[in-house]
């Protein structure tokens, strides 16, 4: 057992139900992640310097991430479709977080009622997303980073406008990106729900 990547496990929330059900064309995905400083770990480097990130966005690893292998292969695995998207990751100055926007056309025939399915019947028995249609009445902080940091929850929003549909997908990269996801394989292999002791302190971890 081993954990997915930080980018690749939000990337892969938000595409495979998707995929898995043909509700998106797997040849028009875009995906568009942004991470907080704590992606990159404790080590020192002068480039995660406050002075040198505060106030910035800087896209890296263009065109080469090492999550994007990862992305793909399980795609393939798990929705047996071969995707090869367009993936960007960038650098936020907020010390925690991933935001993963992914951009795609839908199939013809599939809507709102589609992709809200799909979602549902990927995670209708999995207490760790919070899933919503944004609408004009959709809170202004839906997509809001802060509000994953310190839970193990993902964090998955959606619009569709005509064929076009675009996915958020946001999680704490520290939890549902790395410890909270080993404990919830951890959970799984005793046998145990896969929340157990990662809801009872939610935003304080």
């Amino acid at each position: 057992i081993a954990n997915p990547g930080c980018y690749a496990t939000s990337v892969l929330m938000a595409i495979l139900p998707l995929l898995k059900e043909k509700i998106i064309q797997p040849a028009s995905i875009v995906i568009d992640s942004k991470s907080g400083t704590s992606g990159a770990g404790k080590k020192t480097s002068e480039a995660l310097l406050f002075t040198e990130v505060e106030g910035e966005c800087l896209p890296y690893k263009v065109g080469h991430h090492p999550h994007f292998p990862e992305i793909c292969g399980y795609a393939q695995a798990y929705a047996q479709t071969s995707i090869d998207p367009l993936f960007t990751t960038h650098l936020l100055s907020v010390r925690r977080g991933i935001l993963s926007s992914i951009y795609a056309r839908l199939e013809p025939g599939r809507d709102t009622a589609s992709v809200l399915t799909a979602f549902e019947k990927a995670y209708e028995n999995y207490p760790l997303v919070r899933l919503e249609a944004l609408t004009e009445k959709s809170s202004p902080h839906a997509l809001s980073l802060r509000r994953v940091a310190g839970s193990a929850r993902t964090h998955l929003r959606f619009k569709v406008e005509g064929n076009k549909l675009f996915v958020f997908s946001l999680i704490d990269n520290l939890l549902k990106g790395a410890a909270s996801q080993a404990i919830e394989n951890f959970n799984r292999l005793q046998d145990l729900p896969v929340s157990t002791a990662l809801l009872e302190k939610e935003g304080t971890l």
